[in-house]
């Protein structure tokens, strides 16, 4: 996967249900920076994974 992901938490360090916080997996080489910022198939599972409905 590309991507990380995880709940976003409150100040007391509670999770908090619904947003989520997806960093894309940054690539670095001589010819400077590239990430993907969309597959879908990724995103799909991302959304599983915190039982949230893709459409």
């Amino acid at each position: 996967m590309k991507f990380r992901s995880r709940l976003i938490k409150n100040k007391n360090g509670y999770e908090i249900f619904g947003p989520i916080l997806i960093e894309p997996k940054i690539f670095e080489d001589t010819r400077g920076f590239f990430y993907e910022s969309w597959n879908e198939e990724d995103w799909k599972e991302i959304l599983n994974k915190f039982n949230q409905i893709y459409k």
